[in-house]
């Protein structure tokens, strides 16, 4: 997996899940994804959240203003000094979620974390989020559709399709996102510089028309999901092995 994605535009560098301003508004589809968290963490009654793979922290921080208490975890120097300076009311950790231990939480968020893994690793990374896990929690994933993934990200080792995900997680809820393409009719009367500034509203979508889905799995259903899976032990970088 490379920790280290990001990209640079002029003299600003951003991770791709950074608070970065791309042709389609970043901050739009991150607003989505941790709204709908944000959410469904309230019919949990959950407080502690880990928010894998923070990024520069923009939706660890909506977490945050949503009254959680939210803790973002990302591989990356960088992206950590860059969260700890614009929030420095949030504990963040520059981490691999592998090498994490001892603390529980009520939920778990890793949104376009899981395509970055090949299949076995993705395995492993349930299995870790398993046990980060405190009993009655949930965790939620969010992964873009393989069959409408337009622009395949060279760091995606495995996307997946709404079959390959019932079948990971028989009892998962799964649902559908769309990008706004009122979007595309607007980039023609209005410049790019102005577009930038315009947030729309994402819409939800049958999963069969779905370009991202979003995974809602409780801690019962992820449980039972692992023992489907015939994982060796894995090994963290300080030479303990995850166990089940």
């Amino acid at each position: 997996m490379d920790y280290m994605n990001f990209k640079r535009k002029g003299n600003k560098v951003y991770h791709e899940r950074g608070d970065a301003t791309l042709k389609i508004s970043e901050k739009d589809i991150i607003s989505a994804r941790y709204g709908w968290a944000i959410n469904r963490l309230k019919e949990y009654g959950a407080r502690s959240v880990l928010d894998i793979g923070c990024g520069l922290g923009f939706g660890t921080n909506l977490l945050h203003q949503a009254g959680f208490n939210a803790k973002g975890l990302d591989y990356s120097d960088s992206a950590i000094n860059i969260c700890k300076e614009r929030y420095p009311q949030i504990n963040f950790m520059r981490n691999s979620i592998f090498d994490l231990n001892g603390e529980q939480f009520e939920a778990i968020t890793a949104f376009e974390i899981i395509e970055h893994f090949n299949e076995i690793d993705q395995n492993h990374l349930l299995l870790k989020c398993n046990n980060l896990l405190k009993n009655n929690s949930v965790l939620f994933l969010s992964t873009p559709n393989i069959k409408y993934s337009k622009n395949r990200n060279v760091h995606h080792l495995k996307e997946l399709s709404y079959k390959e995900i019932t079948s990971m997680f028989s009892g998962a809820i799964v649902t559908g996102l769309v990008l706004p393409h009122i979007r595309k009719l607007l980039s023609f009367i209005i410049s790019k510089e102005r577009l930038a500034d315009v947030h729309l509203p994402i819409f939800r979508t049958p999963v069969s028309l779905a370009e991202y889905f979003f995974i809602e799995i409780t801690k019962e259903v992820l449980e039972k999901s692992l023992d489907k899976f015939q994982l060796p032990e894995l090994a963290s970088h300080d030479g303990t092995k995850q166990k089940r």
